[in-house]
């Protein structure tokens, strides 16, 4: 049966392969085909004669008819006797033709390194690599596969005589490849078709060197298809021609690749149909062989059931089930019963050995709980293990907005400021032409080769000239590193907005590995803009008000809450306008709330400085050059400290310095010249980039800036050390210079709004895994407010200004016990004034006091009658009033030494 099978199933590969094989016609075909035909007619002839002789035999009268197919039969013998003239056939394993595949892969391999380096290749590799290019444009990267093709089908094509059919469709399908590249790229606005064929191909050989469109070739064929029929019809007719080519260069139509893989996959399918059919027959074969074991076993142990002694003397049915194969497809307690029932007539005696023997092959059951005690009467008592705690969850990326943008008629807008750019410059005797356009969400990018001999300044010189012919501000960004053409940046009449969901949801954002990996915005050319803040290490921002400044920090926060968890990183956010940062409050990435008093902001950078030389005591200790090898190091110990990173956000710089310059400024530039091996990073936003706030040393030591709007060149040489920020559009429009960096890049900001800021922010405060937690570290913020108390007190700290600048309300603060008082309430959950004078050792007085401040804060309830007050707010609530307020003063005597 199996061979029946195996004979079908060859028989119809034979007869699948068959039909394949007629589609290539070759001379053996031809051939063949002339051979059958001579047979046949040769076949007809001779039983023409044979049907003559008989006639002839039983005495026909037609002897002419019988003289005529003699004459046929030898006409016929003649013709075979002739020798046949046949072509001689080339051969396949000729030396001439090994060596024509070994010359086609070598080709093949030496223009894919011409591609891939030309500049290592030599003039002749030079040559190829821009010549092919510039003839075929992108297509011409299809010329090595094409000549493997070739190398690999050389000896077939030899042997049926195909070779130069075969050459002739892979020049076709590069041809029609190179056509269509170009109508697509006219398609997306990249070429125009209304200039002279002339000039065109000139930029079609410049163009296609780049690999953008079809080169001349395609260029050619593209221009005129998408003049007589249009872009539509232009791409349908290319792609037409190229499937047709292809097919024909191949082989192979869609049919038969169908057909081939639907045989495969059937084939797949029987087989597997088949396994399982055999499988079943050995599972049946083996279930029927087992009954007849037991069936077998059962009347033995009844035959031995009539002698009592052998049963006694452990000859009998005790060691009868050992000896039994186990049932697979029964388990052992429902056949017990049943074959209790079938020895039914053995002795009684045998009854207790049975249950014995049951007994032994009870097995215990698996869910019994890991941990089990002895209870009260020596019964096993069961601790319930307790529920796993919630994991942390990130954000969902629906929270954040995106929007399908329209970028208007950007092809006809490129056009006219391209040829506006050239004849502006063509008008002081400066030659150029457009080599390249690179078009971003704000700004479009003009690449200008100029004519040999001319200066770059002259061009440069020129701003004004064309800022005047284009009636938009113009910024020439120098020469463009990697290409031998000026930038000329063009605001755009329609300014796409990029959204920070764009750069979240793309690859590269998920694949860093960085836990504060920020999304910055997009390039001039379209590529995201994504940076490790930790290899910045620190990051300046500055722009003038309204210019996106403070979106750009909400976004980089926005990137790192959606990357890191709260115990990997961990945020300080001091915002002296009280109206950036405040929605953030309650995160649990927050080690204390947002500081709003410039003294407590003072207080913070210090803690800061004392955190960072703490962990370097740590990491010297352990023998670690930086946070990453320590936390990689003690991961698998669970005594040891973890340690997140921190990210200091600054949001106002000049207040700070107005306000404690001295220990702001030195706090900052101790974290800034040494945090980064310890985990700490700084950035720092301002809106007044003078000299005065943003110092010599400050700018030494954060060697990362972004530059929005600034009002003036002094300005952006504050910041970039360069002018070109003045000359920026706003709205998010920045020049980034991370480390290292030799020029500016060009990048429009991304954008987050308020409104997705909070749902992210509620949607991280509500997670079942903070709920009985406390946000905040009381620690640091009591020290905190010891260094700004601390800081308040020195001479010339201007606290006589940060004073003015608070509530004035100085009653309420006139009390160095009240910080203590509210510690106590919120601790018992309940106030009164009798608690207040028995723990704080206060009168009557002083302590009813202290409760009305409370009651006009909002922190205890009114009073009901002789009940204790209610506390109204919890000690994170707390912690966040006492940031934005100054720090109190404690009185001469000592008292109010503890900050709460």
């Amino acid at each position: 049966m199996a061979v029946n099978k195996k004979k079908k199933q060859a028989a119809q590969e034979d007869d699948f392969f068959e039909y394949d094989d007629a589609f290539t016609i070759n001379e053996e075909d031809i051939s063949g085909a002339r051979r059958r035909s001579d047979r046949k007619r040769g076949n007809d002839t001779g039983r023409g004669a044979e049907r003559g002789s008989e006639a002839k035999k039983d005495g026909a009268s037609a002897h002419g008819a019988s003289d005529k197919g003699t004459r046929g039969e030898d006409r016929t013998k003649a013709d075979a006797e002739k020798p046949k003239k046949r072509k001689k056939p080339a051969n396949p394993s000729s030396v001439g033709n090994q060596i024509m595949i070994a010359v086609m892969a070598a080709l093949a391999i030496f223009v894919g390194v011409c591609f891939a380096a030309a500049e290592k290749v030599g003039v002749i590799g030079g040559f190829i690599s821009e010549f092919l290019p510039g003839t075929f444009g992108g297509a011409a990267l299809l010329i090595p596969f094409m000549l493997l093709i070739h190398a690999l089908y050389w000896k077939r094509d030899t042997a049926s005589g195909l070779r130069l059919f075969r050459l002739m469709f892979s020049f076709a399908v590069t041809v029609i490849f190179s056509s269509l590249l170009h109508v697509i790229f006219i398609a997306t606005g990249s070429f125009t078709v209304g200039e002279k064929m002339s000039v065109l191909l000139k930029d079609f050989y410049l163009q296609g060197i780049y690999y953008k469109g079809g080169g001349v070739v395609g260029g050619l064929l593209g221009t005129l298809g998408v003049r007589g029929l249009g872009v539509p019809g232009a791409l349908i007719f290319s792609i037409l021609f190229l499937v047709i080519a292809v097919i024909l260069f191949l082989g192979y139509t869609p049919g038969i690749v169908w057909r081939r893989t639907v045989f495969y996959i059937m084939r797949g399918i029987e087989k597997k149909k088949a396994e399982k059919r055999e499988k079943r027959e050995r599972e049946d074969k083996a279930r029927s062989e087992e009954e007849a074991a037991k069936a077998a076993g059962t009347a033995l142990v009844v035959r031995k059931g009539g002698i009592g002694e052998d049963i006694l003397s452990g000859n009998g049915i005790t060691d009868e089930p050992e000896k039994e194969p186990y049932d697979f497809f029964s388990s052992g307690t429902e056949s017990a019963p049943a074959a209790q029932d079938e020895r039914e007539p053995i002795a009684e005696n045998i009854m207790p050995v049975r249950r014995t023997k049951i007994k032994k092959q009870e097995k215990p059951k698996n869910d019994v709980p890991s941990v089990i005690l002895a209870g009260a009467n020596g019964e096993p008592a069961i601790i319930p293990e307790e529920p796993p705690v919630p994991e942390y969850q990130f954000p969902p990326i629906d929270l954040l907005v995106y929007k399908e943008q329209t970028g208007g008629d950007a092809q006809s807008e490129m056009t006219a400021n391209a040829q506006k750019i050239v004849s502006t410059l063509g008008d002081f005797n400066i030659r150029t032409r457009v080599i390249g356009i690179s078009r971003g969400p704000a700004v479009t990018r003009y690449e200008i080769a100029p004519e040999s001999g001319t200066k770059v300044a002259a061009i440069i010189n020129r701003a004004d000239d064309i800022s005047l012919s284009l009636a938009s501000a113009v910024r020439i960004s120098g020469v463009i590193p990697g290409k031998s053409a000026i930038g000329i940046e063009v605001p755009n009449k329609n300014v796409s907005t990029v959204y920070l969901r764009t750069l979240i949801d793309s690859d590269e954002f998920r694949n860093a590995k960085s836990k504060v990996t920020a999304a910055l915005g997009i390039d001039i050319t379209g590529r995201n803009i994504l940076f490790d803040i930790a290899k910045m290490p620190h990051l300046l921002i500055a722009g003038a008000t309204g210019m996106g400044k403070s979106v750009c920090m909400n976004s980089l926060i926005i990137s790192i809450l959606y990357k890191a968890k709260p115990d990997e990183v961990k945020f300080i956010f001091i915002d002296p306008k009280k109206v950036e940062f405040n929605m953030y409050n309650g995160i649990p990435h927050l080690l204390v709330p947002v500081v709003f008093d410039p003294k407590k902001a003072a207080g913070a950078l210090h803690w800061a400085v004392t955190e960072m030389e703490r962990r370097y005591d740590i990491l010297e200790a352990t023998g670690k050059r930086n946070l990453t090898q320590y936390n990689e190091a003690i991961k698998d110990d669970p005594t040891a400290e973890k340690l997140p990173q921190i990210v200091i956000f600054i949001d106002e710089l000049a207040d700070l310095m107005l306000t404690a310059p001295d220990d702001v400024e030195t706090s900052i530039n101790r974290i800034a010249a040494k945090a980064r091996a310890a985990g700490m990073h700084l950035i720092i936003g301002t809106q007044r980039p003078s000299v005065d706030v943003i110092t010599g040393t400050i700018k030494a030591n954060i060697p990362s800036r972004i530059a929005c709007t600034v009002s003036s060149m002094q300005d952006s040489r504050t910041i970039l050390d360069m002018g070109g920020a003045e000359k920026l559009i706003g709205r998010g429009d920045m020049l980034f210079s991370p480390v290292g960096s030799m020029s500016p890049t060009r990048v429009q900001g991304a954008y987050v709004d308020e409104p997705e800021i909070l749902k992210i922010v509620d949607f991280l405060k509500n997670q079942e895994c903070f709920e009985n937690n406390e946000t905040y570290s009381r620690e640091i913020s009591e020290k905190i407010e010891k260094e700004a108390a601390r800081c308040g007190q020195k001479k010339g700290s201007g606290a006589g200004l940060a004073a003015a600048s608070s509530d004035g309300d100085g009653d309420d603060k006139a009390d160095p016990m009240l910080d203590s008082a509210i510690k106590l309430a919120i601790e018992s959950g309940k106030i009164s004034t009798s608690l207040i004078q028995r723990k704080l050792s206060l009168g009557f007085g002083r302590a009813a006091k202290l409760i009305d401040i409370m009651e006009q804060k909002g922190i205890v309830s009114a009073p009901d009658g002789q009940k204790p007050r209610t506390v109204l707010i919890t000690y994170d609530q707390y912690l966040e009033m006492g940031m934005q307020n100054p720090p109190s003063q404690s009185d001469e005597s000592g008292a109010g030494d503890e900050p709460w």
